[in-house]
């Protein structure tokens, strides 16, 4: 009687969870598992959960069936290894009600196998989001940088221009002044110091 009991107690206390939860030897036998985990594997197969192994694998190998769809987004986590040379695999879902489950396999121990479900509808909005924006990041940042290097190839062409063939102004006066002094070298310097009136007059003066 106390076992009945007890085990009424359990089953009790799992179906109380809010996620889906089943226990299972590792050839697939069924221990325990709760209320919200059939009715989630009813929808995604068509049945409950007979043996673990086999529901694992119609889950990995599953096909829309316009109750829920499977989701392989590049960015939802990989399968992580566990620490012990095996690895837990998870799936992931979306129902028609837009909610967004993973399901998880873990190995407890050398007989036992978890297979947990959890509703990350909102975590998985949210990484959705941060991935989008993380392009848009990456975007911008590419036609940035284009456009740097654009500005750097423009700077670095007029390094090589006369700094009075920037102006028309600046490239009419120093043209006149070298087609107009003496011959002379000493003369036209003179001469220029003695009208020279700005920086850029002086800086011709060194290059004629």
């Amino acid at each position: 009687m106390k076992k009945k009991t007890s085990a009424k107690m359990i089953k009790m206390a799992i179906d109380s969870y809010p996620g889906g939860i089943c226990f299972s030897a590792l050839d697939g036998r069924v221990i325990l598992v709760n209320e919200k985990m059939n009715k989630l594997m009813l929808e995604l197969t068509g049945h409950t959960i007979l043996n673990a192994k086999v529901a694992w694998e119609e889950l990995a190998n599953f096909a829309n069936n316009g109750k829920a769809e499977k989701l392989n987004q590049s960015w939802l986590p990989k399968d992580p290894d566990n620490g012990n040379g095996s690895t837990h695999q998870q799936l992931f879902f979306r129902f028609s009600d837009s909610s967004v489950w993973r399901f998880e396999l873990r190995f407890l121990d050398s007989n036992t196998v978890q297979i947990e479900a959890a509703e990350i509808t909102e975590l998985y909005r949210l990484s959705e989001e941060l991935y989008e924006n993380t392009i848009r990041l990456q975007d911008m940042q590419k036609r940035q940088k284009a456009l740097l290097d654009s500005i750097v190839e423009v700077n670095l062409n007029k390094v090589n221009i006369p700094w009075w063939r920037s102006h028309p102004i600046h490239e009419k006066r120093a043209t006149l002044s070298i087609c107009t002094e003496p011959c002379n070298p000493f003369l036209r310097a003179t001469k220029f110091m003695k009208r020279a009136t700005s920086i850029h007059e002086m800086t011709l003066f060194y290059i004629i």
